[in-house]
């Protein structure tokens, strides 16, 4: 089957992911795109979010939009602890850490450390 142009009707399809996200050794014009995991806080329901970005600041502003169905109900956010990895799956491998039962007492320490 062709289209009017003549050419084959088969078409790619894209990647739900944004190309930094999938190869995050991209120049961003002079800089490499560093990737963070954060971890924000809710006073009002009194927890912990732990998630990963490039842009922390975008994405506290989507939390705190109600733009992001899990943090939705704590608004507002505040971020309380960030840290810096040099790759997408890096920071992703220590989000996964953090939700875990050992990554959470971690968490707990560097927490309660970073408050005193």
């Amino acid at each position: 089957m062709t289209d009017e142009n003549g050419s084959s009707g088969s078409q790619r399809v894209r990647s739900a992911f944004k190309p930094n996200e999938i190869s995050s050794r991209k120049r961003d014009g002079q800089h490499w795109i560093m990737w963070f995991v954060y971890i924000i806080f809710s006073k009002t329901r009194n927890k912990t979010y732990v998630g990963c970005a490039s842009d922390v600041n975008r994405r506290l502003a989507n939390h705190n939009a109600g733009r992001v169905k899990s943090t939705r109900f704590g608004v507002p956010w505040h971020v309380v602890y960030t840290e810096q990895l040099e790759s997408y799956s890096l920071a992703r491998k220590k989000e996964k850490y953090y939700k875990s039962s050992a990554g959470r007492r971690k968490l707990r320490v560097i927490l309660n450390h970073n408050t005193t």
